[in-house]
């Protein structure tokens, strides 16, 4: 039975008490009264029960929260640990890459526009979202037709990927 049902019990004796006290000139059998405190004492335990559920909910919370903040942690030093490896990886493999029986190390490059000074952008190589902010898809055909543009450049990215 939940605490709503309990409740409900307890409101209806009570009611019913009333009746039969109104009834026989404020009387109340022993019958009555054992079932009001009955029900009192369901609810007592209901709610003692509610109380022992939430104090070890509330340790469990504490529980997780270390839990994840541990992994948090060690997520953190896989994360860095990995960039160390790869830089070190970087420095020692040439541009023809690197294969060994298991694993196949490849350069990749990519190209950025890099804006150096947004104020020198010409206007039509800008546009306006919520701000105005260059057009890097424009600037970048732009300057890889020859187009010189103050304040931006491609910058060519290399990335080493395993596979």
């Amino acid at each position: 039975m939940n605490l709503w049902q309990i409740n409900q019990n307890l409101a209806d004796a009570m009611a019913k008490m009333m009746d039969h006290a109104n009834e026989n000139g404020g009387e109340i059998t022993p019958e009555m009264e054992f079932e009001i405190e009955l029900i009192e004492f369901s609810k007592a335990e209901k709610i003692d029960n509610y109380a022992r559920l939430i104090l070890a909910n509330k340790s469990d919370v504490e529980t997780i929260d270390a839990e994840v903040e541990r992994l948090a942690k060690h997520k953190r030093t896989l994360i860095k640990t990995n960039e160390w490896l790869m830089r070190n990886l970087e420095q020692s493999i040439d541009e023809s890459g690197f294969k060994t029986p298991l694993f196949a190390f490849k350069w990749s490059k990519s190209e950025a526009v890099e804006i150096q000074n947004l104020d020198t952008i010409p206007m039509e190589y800008l546009r306006t979202k919520t701000s105005i902010e260059p057009d890097k898809v424009e600037i970048k055909k732009a300057l890889k037709s020859g187009i010189e543009i103050k304040g931006a450049s491609i910058d060519v990215r290399r990335k080493l990927n395993l596979k």
